[in-house]
């Protein structure tokens, strides 16, 4: 998943990565340029998530990024243009077998 940065003309990507060690997925994020360089080093949004999505807010100059949690529920966080996590997670939907969480 990427969303574009139309702030800082640069993008950011996500994915789910399996940890065999632990047993659980991982959320990732990275910035990305438009000349596609890598920007900063990739970074831990979440643990023991699937599902994810992400969407960019030029208001904010911020990322809201959702998943699906190993409970049934759908979490989000804000991240920061520079690729810092905004504050801590926060549950959007508490019943969500069956739903995938998406934003735009």
């Amino acid at each position: 998943m990427v969303a574009y940065n139309s702030e800082d003309d640069e993008y950011m990507a996500i994915w789910q990565e399996f940890n065999d060690e632990v047993g659980a997925w991982y959320l990732y994020g990275q910035r990305v340029g438009t000349n596609g360089g890598l920007l900063g080093s990739d970074f831990e949004i979440a643990s023991d998530a699937t599902e994810p999505a992400i969407a960019y807010s030029p208001e904010e100059n911020q990322y809201l990024v959702v998943w699906h949690d190993a409970d049934d529920y759908i979490q989000g966080v804000y991240v920061d243009a520079d690729g810092s996590l905004a504050g801590s997670n926060f549950i959007f939907y508490d019943t969500a077998v069956n739903s995938q969480p998406d934003v735009a």
